[in-house]
């Protein structure tokens, strides 16, 4: 979660929330940078998956690409 979200404030959290749902359902895929998994990332992945949204980190993706130019 950005640290200017101030979580303790329940206007401002339902806010940020209402805006990454809206941000995940205009999106195709959800590409999850870094190796660190907090509960944030898992609550991203969660809802892409109930918007059916695909989910990958960029080494999936990386990989992909690679694979595509070999061929």
């Amino acid at each position: 979660m950005p640290e200017v979200i101030d979580t303790s404030n329940a206007d401002e959290y339902k806010d940020y929330m209402d805006i990454s749902e809206d941000m995940l359902r205009r999106s195709r895929i959800l590409v999850v940078c870094g190796s660190a998994v907090d509960d944030t990332v898992l609550t991203d992945i969660a809802i892409a998956n109930r918007f059916h949204v695909a989910s990958s980190t960029m080494r999936g993706v990386l990989g992909v690409d690679k694979n595509k130019k070999e061929q």
